[in-house]
């Protein structure tokens, strides 16, 4: 599992420090004990995100939100991964009605079937690169702990009220 797309990283990405300590620290390895804590936040979908990309917003950030995993510093990187996902779903239909089309036609005339598949594609690699960072696939939530916001009731806890 390597550190992709961070030059210069090699290796796992660490393991946070919460689950380290959860799990006893077997390595021994330091700690860091002055790791950024931000806040988690309910953010606002900027003006400029086209209307695919705010709906997905306006679907994932309460939920990340309740999770404590979106925070005040996540704004660009989320931003990042709502408009990478409506650019995926654009090429994706655009890909899908092109097969029936006979492809995209070049000023110089030349017919190219895959280009919205390309895209499709191109756009996939980064949104599944950016729903990592946010813990969106069984696989990705397995390495992320994460405290709900204060205030945020757990399940259990409104059982036992």
């Amino acid at each position: 599992m390597a550190n992709k797309g961070i030059k210069g990283k090699k290796g796992r990405p660490p393991k946070p420090t919460k689950l380290r300590l959860i799990e006893g620290n077997r390595g021994n390895r330091p700690t860091n004990e002055k790791e950024p804590r931000p806040k988690p936040r309910l953010l606002k979908a900027p003006g400029w995100l086209s209307k695919e990309a705010k709906a997905e917003w306006g679907r994932m950030a309460p939920a990340l939100y309740r999770l404590g995993i979106l925070t005040e510093i996540d704004g660009a990187m989320f931003e990042a991964y709502c408009n990478a996902y409506a650019l995926w779903r654009k090429y994706t239909a655009k890909a899908a009605k092109e097969k029936g089309d006979g492809g995209i036609t070049s000023i110089s005339g030349i017919v190219n079937r895959a280009s919205y598949e390309n895209m499709a594609q191109r756009y996939l690699k980064e949104l599944t690169t950016l729903a990592g960072r946010f813990g969106l696939s069984p696989a990705d939530r397995a390495n992320i702990v994460a405290e709900p916001p204060s205030g945020a009731k757990s399940k259990m806890e409104g059982l036992l009220d």
